[in-house]
């Protein structure tokens, strides 16, 4: 197989290999690359692919080789691909791209614009939401720069269409039952139930937060209890600082409880939704939370 040059012209210093691997055979158990100049094996580059043991499953599989004073350029330069048993058949899709300087420095370059980011969102400069969209236009003109230009339709893949539509279902959920003013309601009780006790109204707010985050976005029910302890606190004259601070805490206790109670959950129950069920959740979860 040829390599594809990208971004890495005449003067390549790291290749991009990826494979996506499956059969039906146990007896496959490794992939070979191994490269070539004008069909004869270049010394230190090379390796193999450990399959995943369930046959029925693909194996992914990426790595970014350093091929500085290994490979000068990529004349006459192929990989050739094998595997540890030749008579069973194998699917397999593999593509190696070129990349130059930038990519033996991309985790440090991606870490400056991470870190960038969070310090401009910190200092409430600009708007959170523009720092996030200049953010990602600088990581994907990062990519562009190691990699070659990136298609959109990859870039459009990358966003997990099931994590974004089921918070978008649950903000609105929420968004509606703030409009009945249930939070209000749950608030005025647990002020009438405290008898005037902060600490008693402090815990009471923190369990109706862990319960609510529990079923519902972590999130958006910090946005909505948040400005209603305001209030409360205010009536009682009280810094509603520890409040709001104790209540962002337990939001994402209970929302660790539940699948759909805070977004690592959702993403990974959707990466793996015939391992980690709803009821998987809350089995193993919930009485870690309690």
């Amino acid at each position: 197989m040829k390599i594809d040059r990208g971004a890495g012209g005449d003067d390549p210093k790291v290749v991009l290999m990826r494979m996506v691997v499956q059969t039906k055979s146990h007896n496959v158990s490794n992939i070979y690359y191994d490269f070539l100049r004008d069909g004869t094996l270049v010394d230190g580059l090379g390796g193999s692919v450990e399959l995943s043991e369930d046959s029925h499953e693909e194996t992914e599989w990426e790595q970014w080789l350093d091929i500085e004073n290994k490979l000068s350029d990529l004349n006459n330069v192929t990989i050739r691909i094998t595997s540890d048993s030749v008579d069973e058949p194998v699917a397999l899709a593999f593509h190696a791209k070129a990349c130059n300087v930038l990519a033996k420095h991309r985790i440090w370059l991606s870490m400056l614009i991470l870190v960038a980011v969070y310090g401009v969102i910190s200092l409430e400069i600009i708007h959170r939401t523009l720092v996030a969209m200049c953010g990602s236009f600088l990581a994907l003109a990062l990519l562009s720069g190691i990699v070659g230009p990136v298609n959109m339709k990859d870039v459009i893949s990358w966003s997990n269409e099931s994590t974004l539509g089921l918070l978008f279902g649950m903000m609105i959920q929420v968004h509606f039952l703030s409009e009945t003013g249930l939070f209000q309601w749950v608030a005025v009780r647990a002020y009438i139930a405290s008898k005037g006790s902060n600490f008693n109204l402090l815990a009471l707010l923190n369990i109706c937060t862990a319960v609510f985050s529990a079923f519902l976005d972590n999130t958006t029910t910090a946005l909505l209890v948040g400005p209603v302890t305001v209030q409360l606190c205010h009536l009682m004259k009280v810094d509603p600082v520890p409040f709001l601070i104790s209540e962002a805490l337990f939001s994402n206790i209970g929302g660790t409880a539940t699948l759909i109670g805070s977004v690592p959950n959702i993403i990974i129950g959707s990466a793996v939704p015939e391992h980690m069920a709803f009821m998987d959740f809350i089995t193993h979860l919930c009485p870690a939370v309690r």
